[in-house]
């Protein structure tokens, strides 16, 4: 089979990927099948070939945008769309390293959008959250 030639039937239904394999586990083979339970994520590539778009996810840079500082896990978001912030104001706590880090406001301003959920990994300079004054 040439993985190379798989497309996506339609976006966040099972991939259609193989089900059944040989392993080799010290020598000694054994037959495995494995059940595809989730969705999937279609590359800009795969995208063409079916016509269906990749999410877009959040944005790279917006006006006001508020980075992560490191990557780590989103363990709270502390304010909401429409909240008014001051700088310094604690607006998200980070789990990186097995510490937790405040995520502070770098500017003043009301929260426009919100990209993350608790739960989420972000890596160095994801957006989080959109500020404007």
């Amino acid at each position: 089979m040439n993985f190379g030639d798989m497309t996506a039937a339609k976006v966040g239904g099972p991939a259609p990927i193989p089900t059944q394999f040989n392993v080799i586990v010290n020598g000694e083979p054994y037959e495995v099948e494995v059940e595809p339970t989730g969705g999937y994520i279609i590359s800009e590539a795969g995208a063409g070939a079916t016509g269906a778009a990749a999410p877009a996810g959040p944005p790279k840079d917006v006006e006001g945008g508020l980075k992560s500082p490191m990557q780590g896990t989103i363990l709270k978001v502390m304010v909401s769309v429409g909240d008014t912030i001051e700088e310094g104001d604690v607006v998200a706590i980070l789990e990186a390293m097995k510490m937790e880090q405040e995520v502070k406001a770098d500017h003043a301003g009301e929260v426009k959008d919100v990209f993350v959920e608790e739960g989420d990994t972000v890596g160095p300079d994801d957006l989080i959250m959109q500020i404007l004054e």
